[in-house]
């Protein structure tokens, strides 16, 4: 159905919430929008929340690679997924990318998470703020 992208923390958190089916085509444009407002951010470290409450999809391992990621890309939490073994393809896709990976089962434990992995991040100031929707 569609991808929001936008800031949950303006300049520290970017948020995706992935929503019913779309193609990996869409997700991709879907990150690397989100690649492009992370990099514009003056932060040493953007994170991502990837909420994937709303969504069985399962992105093609190869796809991963096809995903610019930001120079100052922090932790990425995914929310929300219970498969284990898409938990398996997003932990082995995000090693190969050398980056930091956790699974949340709620926003709020993905925040408990931020908060632990960077002193800079209050839940206090979230205030989610969506930039774009991307639909097939």
């Amino acid at each position: 159905m569609a991808i929001q992208v936008g800031w949950y923390i303006p300049n520290k958190v970017t948020y995706m919430k992935l929503v019913g089916d779309f193609t990996d085509a869409t997700f991709i444009k879907a990150a690397n929008y989100r690649t492009q407002i992370a990099s514009e951010s003056p932060a040493e470290k953007v994170h991502l929340i990837l909420d994937t409450s709303d969504s069985a999809h399962k992105i093609d391992i190869k796809n991963y690679r096809k995903i610019e990621l930001p120079p100052n890309n922090g932790w990425t939490i995914a929310v929300g997924g219970t498969d284990k073994v898409a938990q398996f393809v997003g932990t082995v896709a995000m090693q190969l990318m050398k980056q930091e990976l956790r699974f949340a089962k709620t926003i709020d434990e993905a925040m408990q998470l931020l908060t632990r992995f960077d002193g800079s991040i209050s839940p206090d100031s979230a205030n989610i703020i969506i930039n774009r929707q991307f639909k097939d």
